[in-house]
């Protein structure tokens, strides 16, 4: 199993944590935490399916999303798997 961190902000992946090498077409599963208007923004649905063309896609809303040791607003903390 591979595990990667992506932050997305502003329409664009600004951040990322990928220390075991995933192929982003290789992920089966991307979990996603973010503001709940970005997280129901279809425009931002289809970025992050574009990004992870192979993965089934789970978003919840939160009140703040923690990407590394840090917390963020207005964000979506985006963590990818390939089992």
């Amino acid at each position: 199993m591979k595990v990667a961190s992506f932050l997305y902000e502003n329409q664009d992946f600004t951040k990322e944590i990928n220390e075991e090498q995933l192929q982003v077409n290789d992920a089966n599963l991307v979990i996603g935490f973010g503001a709940s208007a970005l997280v129901s923004d279809e425009n931002n649905y289809v970025k992050i399916r574009e990004k992870f063309p192979n993965a089934t896609l789970a978003m919840a809303s939160s009140a703040g999303e923690i990407f590394d040791k840090e917390v963020f607003d207005n964000t979506i903390s985006l963590i990818a798997i390939a089992f």
